[in-house]
């Protein structure tokens, strides 16, 4: 039995797709005029997707207007939008069979010749032959391939972003390359993928693999760009003609306060204010007062970004107060991404060395508030700031006692004497040196790895 004559792109959240994938997209659709080409979207909640007929001559008459999962808990409880697509795409090529794509997947000759008399098929990363892409894979209805994919989900943890990816499905697929109905795994030379590379770059055209397309049938572009949208991201209303954000913002309580803007006016404004291309990370967002003082006076040049990283869990406010509030406040600002998560889940996908200052200010206990400033330290470009609040002070009444943020950035300093304090209170604001230097952690775990 051949696989149906049916593609199948997903695509989740309020953002749009990317220019480049669009034409990807539209391409496929070219290549391949006798099969049907779907575009799968959550506009009806994250339960259901919908599907978009993008062209072919609709054979494909049990697909329905919409889609209920069988996971509608996993995708609830999914911490980014790449989880759900990975259950979405698992779903519906069980449900209704034919070839699932993502969306920068590039499309360079008709697929049909790689599907004939395969049952389930697939590829392989060229560099790991074991490594198997999700990105790429097909097969008839009920597969048990795809049925076992979908039924062991359960069995994942839905707060771990990669938990539903590559690694699952390659254990599952190893399990099904053999006997009857088996999955075929493509030769590495027919589907091109380019670890690793910043999606901007590979969207652009710079950057890409050196294999000769026309040798190939397609070519992962490993964009990645649902980590630059997949934590809840915020909604982009089109910014007010006049020019004005549309309301007033409003806060219950005055976290940022006067003396750290004449602290921040003094340490970080000179050097940031006016820089184009400038980006920022900030850990621990609340309401977002600080989050407007940063795009208000110091993201103030051209193509800025603002990346703000919270839980947004109740702390002495009525549960999810805040994070409406946030979201009201920050309404209109373009440049902002919302990443709602735990930071050590957030932060490991974020581009190295492609940001200009950091501002701490989540959880307060010794070891998170260290493990922030682990994780955010190789983010960060030469010369950036990173600015650490409540390093001196008590936590007001009332609150638990967990408060190391001092002992957490005084044993952050220690391993990175290279760090130079620009001020030293409240908040505690560091400059990274203007060239990259290799830290004494980083000397010490050398010596140790060769002595191992």
């Amino acid at each position: 039995m051949n696989i149906p004559s049916c593609i199948h792109f997903v695509w989740l959240g309020q953002h749009s797709l990317h220019p480049n994938m669009e034409r990807w997209v539209h391409r496929w659709c070219v290549l391949n005029p006798d099969w049907d080409v779907y575009r799968w979207s959550d506009k009806t909640g994250e339960s259901s997707v919908t599907p978009v007929h993008l062209s072919g001559p609709s054979r494909q008459t049990a697909i329905r207007s919409s889609f209920t999962s069988r996971h509608s808990d996993l995708l609830r409880r999914a911490c980014h939008l790449s989880q759900r697509s990975n259950i979405w795409r698992y779903e519906i090529v069980r449900e209704f069979g034919g070839l699932y794509v993502d969306t920068d997947v590039e499309p360079f000759r008709p697929v049909k010749d790689l599907l004939e008399n395969s049952s389930a098929v697939t590829c392989a990363n060229p560099n790991d032959p074991s490594n198997f892409e999700c990105a790429f894979m097909g097969a008839v209805r009920n597969h048990p391939w795809t049925v076992e994919l979908c039924d062991r989900l359960t069995e994942r943890d839905p707060r771990s972003s990669r938990s539903m990816g590559n690694s699952y499905f390659s254990t599952i697929t190893l399990k099904h390359l053999d006997g009857f109905r088996s999955v075929t795994i493509l030769a590495p030379n027919l589907i091109d993928f380019t670890y690793p590379n910043p999606w901007l770059k590979n969207l652009s055209g710079e950057g890409k693999s050196k294999a000769d397309s026309s040798s190939l049938y397609a070519r992962h572009h490993v964009s990645s760009q649902w980590y630059a949208t997949g934590f809840q991201p915020l909604s982009q209303p089109a910014v007010p003609t006049t020019g004005e954000f549309p309301m007033t913002p409003t806060f219950t309580a005055e976290l940022f306060t006067n003396n750290h803007i004449d602290t921040w006016n003094k340490q970080v404004v000179p050097l940031l204010a006016g820089v184009p291309r400038a980006r920022w990370i900030e850990i621990g967002s609340y309401e977002g007062r600080s989050a407007l003082w940063t795009l208000d006076h110091v993201l103030t040049g051209e193509d800025t970004t603002l990346v703000c990283v919270d839980v947004w869990e109740p702390l002495w406010t009525t549960p999810n107060v805040t994070e409406s509030r946030f979201d009201e406040n920050l309404k209109g600002r373009r440049n902002v991404v919302k990443f709602k998560g735990a930071s050590r889940q957030v932060l490991p996908h974020l581009t190295k060395g492609s940001y200009h200052g950091a501002y701490i200010d989540g959880s307060h206990t010794e070891e998170d508030a260290y493990q922030d400033a682990c994780q955010v330290l190789p983010l960060l470009r030469p010369g950036s700031v990173l600015i650490f609040d409540d390093y001196e002070g008590d936590l007001p009444p009332g609150k638990p006692q967990q408060f190391g943020v001092r002992q957490a950035v005084d044993r952050f300093l220690k391993e990175h004497p290279e760090l130079v304090v620009l001020h030293r209170g409240w908040q505690i604001i560091l400059r990274l040196p203007e060239t990259e230097v290799v830290s004494t952690r980083e000397i010490l775990e050398a010596l140790a790895s060769r002595k191992a």
